[in-house]
């Protein structure tokens, strides 16, 4: 069942990625600042999260770069690098979907299994005349399945995005 979930989510990034009229990659760099719960859909090892990441506005066709690290309350770490592009929904609506690899260290946080983890991103978020963004992300970190276990976690967070 997770297997099909993050095989779902996966098509449906890359279907937005690659199919869709209005995607535009961003022409600033940003600063995204996120707070929220780690793994917030699981009764056991709920933690609070905290998210740095980096948007480049460099663009790669329509795709912009992206870097960053998260880290939550129980002394987990996510850093990771990938790609990440903008559909605009109408003048002040932004979705967001992004993938980046990266490196996992669980603390005392979930274990995940394997240092190499993937997490996929969706962001939808209020643009204001200033480019400042107000939004909320759900995203997913999972081992892909590059052997079992893959349990994997949902993040539920809130996001402010800062043009640089």
């Amino acid at each position: 069942m997770l297997k099909k979930y993050c095989i779902s989510k996966f098509l449906l990034t890359l279907f937005l990625v690659l199919f869709t009229s209005n995607l535009k990659a961003q022409d600033n760099n940003y600063l995204s600042l996120s707070a929220g719960t780690f793994d917030f859909n699981k009764k056991i090892k709920k933690s609070t999260l905290v998210r740095l990441e980096y948007r480049s506005g460099n663009k790669i066709l329509f795709l912009n770069p992206i870097t960053g690290v998260m880290v939550n309350t129980d002394g987990g770490f996510f850093i990771f690098a990938g790609i990440t592009t903008d559909l605009h929904l109408g003048k002040f609506l932004v979705l967001t979907p992004s993938f980046a690899p990266g490196y996992y260290n669980k603390g005392n946080s979930k274990e995940l299994f394997y240092a190499l983890e993937f997490r996929t991103k969706l962001e939808l978020a209020l643009k204001f005349n200033n480019n400042y963004r107000l939004g909320f992300s759900l995203s997913h970190i999972s081992n892909a399945s590059l052997g079992p276990p893959n349990p994997g976690v949902e993040n539920l967070a809130i996001n402010f995005t800062i043009p640089l």
